[in-house]
């Protein structure tokens, strides 16, 4: 098991001046894809799109179900992808040529079918009756 380190604030006093140091400490427990929110939109291709700014890392998932994680993206650059108008255009000329991505899937719940199913009934109005 992989072990994240979070950053916690450490104080120490030099030549009478308080110097603020960043000190890392054990996670009790580790990160995982799931603590990013992601906010689902339908431009061109892209289906979702979040952001992790502890790591900053941006997430864009597509419409044929897969990701694409950005690496070293500034949380500027995410507010303004997130509010853009036109996020597709945005994503084209402004992140998928200026950043490296690592290829991935999108993580589907295996019975998200058999719940909605439970919840509206099966596809086309079929019943059972």
């Amino acid at each position: 098991m992989t072990q994240v380190k979070p950053r916690t604030f450490a104080y120490h006093i030099t030549s009478g001046a308080i110097w603020h140091t960043l000190a890392k400490l054990p996670r009790t427990t580790p990160r995982t894809e799931y603590d990013m929110e992601m906010k689902k939109i339908n431009a061109g291709k892209l289906r979702a799109i979040g952001y992790d700014a502890h790591e900053r890392l941006l997430r864009v998932e597509f419409e044929d179900g897969s990701a694409i994680d950005y690496s070293g993206v500034n949380g500027d650059l995410w507010r303004r992808f997130s509010t853009s108008g036109v996020a597709w255009s945005f994503y084209r000329d402004n992140i998928e040529d200026e950043f490296t991505g690592r290829k991935s899937t999108v993580k589907r719940d295996a019975d998200q079918r058999r719940k909605l199913e439970d919840l509206f009934g099966p596809p086309g109005g079929e019943t059972d009756a």
